[in-house]
């Protein structure tokens, strides 16, 4: 077969709008191989930076030197049998966020953890890490890290030591245990450590009247409503995208910042093979375009708040075609009309989607984002039970034993502490300072109570608001233990002794109960307790990283006893009103990382900004309000008001913007305030905006203020002008090329006959290699985008990082990049693809 015409196979693909405009600027950038030109100051100031920035790098690369203190470690004189000095050793372990445990093997080279790799044999990762975990190196060495227990008491910054505040524990807890624990309480992270829950428990039973809040920014309470209402307990999804014909997604980033996305990633990609059998098809409806939206076969862009309404629209389609759902003569009778709803578009899409969900009965997989309204996640879960995909395609957990952050809870200590009622306040890790509802006004109400106890990695917003701050430890200093997304029970042991006196929130807990202090202590407790064995299975369960076998139980919900949940069926209507959702980054999640410098270089997987956030809209939106790119808005909900700078978001939803999180911080150290050569926050804070009556969504005003902001944006670093090629797509097709299952049926290596490669010669006589030789290939079906690679390079070669300023010149270091372009001639709909780059070493590198 001839080769296909380049013009029928290559679609249209631009990297930017200024792409698809050919704007003089963008032409600019073409002509050029640094943006903004090689030329830059090299003043005393911007070295002193350089050698700053480069901290953290250089105590890594030399982490056997990182510090002077007196070493508790044998001497390698008289070294522990079968330590060879310089030759690495391998630990299981496991890191948890936002409680969910991440199974992990990490590389130690003479005491000194270097390198992080996924766990091969855990069932919910199966070898696979996230930038968190790659870039968890890093943050261990991390000098902005605490580095002792700081009494703040008077307004002074004073170091102090753990026996001082030992010494203050034993007085302070004595008192409150003869009130049993009147006017304390306790804020913490969400934990699904079985050794942190048994302490609770403890401390829970010494003190009775304590409170108890638990606070995660980036965690859902209205999934366990929803669930609670379903099935009558609080469920978690575990979903089996290797056995799902059709998908659909609402507003969740399955392949992106979901809590499983890794094993959904691998298991996404076993169906993506079309030489290997049937492939599956992925719907998405969301807002801000994702890693999931990108990956889609069909993708609808609508606000949040109009989720609800084309989820019932749904079900009065799957109700004409015989899904039995309990109020289906009503939903056929007078189904959700107008608005939206009336779209072309939106009403083919929900008519095929019908038919492809029926045609999959048994095999098919709804899945909704925890930013939902409850009402909306109970309908979606009951639509899984309807269509027969429980036991097949999902099962459904019990996590009623898992706490979930509680704004109401948070509310009810607030107004204690304002009234008076709280003298002691222990924060157990988190940052309730910065990332409270805006509306509760934590911070104030916190400056209320007489005795402030931190436990944190840094002297944050929390700890700087304290009278005690203690060190936390890293989770490669300490031993712990999480549940996994599916509830396998993974342990975390330490690959060192903590740099700097750190203590796990365990530790701390059992200190202030003058109780156990060994971490390892309550970890083997928790899992004797479970009569896991002896001594003998337990050392085996350290070795393997996680309990074999173990995992949450799973129940089936009946679809007659399943309730309708409540739900405004009124459909979206234009207003003067705009919405914004508030999710969270990419990179520093909800903040935790943002002095991480690995991190907050890695461009966002879709818009392609470094040391910034931004808030997303679409062309059309930003049009309306007279922005374009780097113009400051201000967004104003309930009362409460920020400015942040716009991106011009390609296939986002019109009438709304996404704001992610985690940027603006105050007290995070050098790197998360690194804009040109001042420390000032980096990015914008979203928080002082988000309320605990809408945490994921709630309508805004938005009103550009004149004023313009500086974002940085590697999206066109790097592009290649062919000589010889005419045209936008001609040009670029030698980089990223696309097309459809049939033409693949018909010419399978369509791809490489887009362009024409002249032969490949070399100026020398290259080496010739027999038997096998390296290679290395990238499966693009399968390709999330996910940017992983790029900070495992990162970590692997130890690449520093070079600032803001000099991404702008196009210097950034990485040895692999993930290229973004969208395709389609209107951007307001446009779609996404992900052309990843590797190291282009040649075969006489030494590497």
């Amino acid at each position: 077969m001839s080769p296909l015409d380049r013009s029928e196979s290559t679609k249209n693909y631009w990297r930017s709008l200024e792409h698809l405009e050919e704007t003089a600027e963008f032409q600019e950038i073409v002509s050029q191989e640094f943006p903004a030109g090689p030329d830059a100051e090299w003043s005393d100031t911007s070295r002193r930076r350089f050698l700053q920035l480069m901290g953290a790098s250089v105590a890594l690369g030399t982490a056997s030197s990182c510090r002077w203190q007196k070493e508790t470690l044998m001497p390698f004189a008289d070294r522990p049998e079968g330590w060879v000095p310089g030759k690495p050793r391998h630990y299981s372990t496991s890191m948890e966020v936002a409680g969910v445990g991440q199974a992990l093997t990490v590389t130690s080279y003479d005491g000194r953890p270097t390198k992080i790799e996924g766990n091969q044999a855990h069932p919910s990762s199966l070898g696979a890490t996230n930038s968190w975990a790659q870039a968890a190196t890093l943050g261990l060495y991390d000098p902005d890290r605490t580095r002792g227990v700081i009494s703040l008491g008077g307004g002074q910054e004073t170091a102090s030591s753990w026996k001082s505040f030992e010494a203050f524990s034993k007085i302070e807890f004595a008192r409150l245990s003869a009130t049993k624990g009147s006017g304390m309480a306790v804020v913490a992270p969400i934990s699904s450590s079985p050794s942190f829950l048994k302490a609770r428990r403890q401390f829970q039973k010494a003190f009775p009247e304590a409170l108890w809040v638990d606070w995660e920014a980036c965690s859902s309470q209205a999934e366990a409503i929803g669930t609670q209402r379903i099935f009558g307990y609080a469920a978690r999804g575990v979903y089996d995208l290797s056995k799902a014909d059709v998908i659909l997604s609402l507003d969740d980033d399955l392949m992106g910042t979901h809590p499983n996305s890794l094993r959904h990633s691998r298991d996404f990609g076993t169906r993506r093979k079309p030489e290997a059998g049937a492939m599956n098809r992925l719907w998405v409806v969301e807002a801000n375009h994702s890693l999931t939206g990108a990956l889609a076969d069909h993708r609808l862009a609508v606000q949040p708040g109009q989720i609800g309404a084309f989820l019932v629209a749904l079900e009065a389609e799957l109700a004409k075609g015989g899904v039995k759902i309990p109020e289906s003569r009503r939903l056929m009778k007078k189904p959700p009309q107008g608005g939206f709803l009336a779209d072309t578009k939106t009403r083919g899409i929900l008519n095929a989607l019908s038919q492809d969900l029926l045609r999959a009965k048994g095999k098919a997989l709804v899945s909704v984002g925890p930013n939902q309204p409850a009402e909306v996640i109970s309908r979606a879960h009951r639509l899984n039970v309807l269509l027969g995909s429980v036991g097949n395609t999902v099962t459904y957990a019990d996590v009623s034993r898992i706490p979930s952050a509680n704004a109401s809870a948070a509310s009810n200590l607030v107004a204690k502490m304002n009234q008076g009622d709280v003298q002691t306040v222990l924060t157990l890790g988190g940052n309730p300072v910065y990332d409270m509802p805006a509306d509760l006004d934590f911070v104030s109400a916190y400056g209320k109570v007489k005795n402030r106890i931190h436990l944190g990695h840094y002297l944050d917003e929390t700890g700087v608001a304290s009278t005690w701050h203690l060190p936390q430890a890293h989770f490669l200093e300490c031993w712990n233990d999480s549940l996994s997304w599916n509830g396998t029970w993974t342990l975390a042991q330490p690959t060192l002794e903590p740099l700097w006196g750190g203590r796990s929130s365990t530790e701390v807990l059992g200190l202030v109960m003058g109780g156990e202090t060994s971490g390892e202590a309550w970890v083997h407790q928790a899992w004797s307790d479970a009569g896991l064995g002896g001594e003998t299975e337990w050392r085996k369960t350290v070795q393997a990283g996680f309990v074999a076998g173990s995992g949450f139980e799973t129940l089936n919900g009946n679809p007659s006893q399943l309730p309708m949940p409540a739900l405004n069926l009124d459909p979206w209507k234009p207003s003067d009103s705009l919405e914004v959702s508030f999710t969270c980054d990419p990179s520093v999640f909800d903040g935790r990382f943002a002095n991480s410098g690995w991190l907050q270089e890695l461009p966002d997987p879709m818009s392609k900004l470094t040391w910034d956030n931004a808030a997303m809209m679409a062309p059309s939106t930003a049009d309306a309000l007279g922005l374009t790119t780097g113009s400051m808005a201000q967004f104003t909900v309930n009362g409460r008001t920020i400015e942040m700078a716009v991106y011009v978001m390609p296939g986002h939803a019109k009438g709304c913007a996404t704001l992610t999180m985690g940027y603006g911080r105050t007290d995070a150290g050098h790197v998360a305030g690194l804009v040109a050569d001042r420390v000032t926050p980096t990015g914008f804070n979203v928080f002082p905006l988000r309320g605990s009556d809408a945490l994921g969504f709630a309508p805004a005003s938005v009103k550009a203020t004149g004023e313009t902001y500086s974002l940085v944006s590697t999206q066109d670093h790097h592009i290649i002008d062919e000589i010889g090629m005419k045209g936008r797509s001609e040009r670029l097709g030698a980089l990223v090329r696309g097309g459809d299952l049939s033409e693949w049926e018909q010419h399978p290596d369509f791809a490489q006959h887009v362009v024409h490669h002249p032969p490949l010669k070399s100026l020398w006589e290259e080496h010739k290699y027999e038997g096998y030789r390296w290679g290395m290939s990238i499966d693009l079906s399968t390709c999330t985008g996910c940017s992983s690679c790029t900070i495992a390079c990162q970590s692997e070669n130890n690449i520093p990082i070079v600032g803001k300023d000099e991404v702008f010149r196009g210097r950034e270091m990485a040895w692999i990049r993930m290229d973004r372009y969208f395709t389609g001639d209107n951007p307001d709909e446009a779609e996404a693809v992900h052309q990843p780059v590797s190291c282009q070493q040649c075969e006489m590198a030494p590497c």
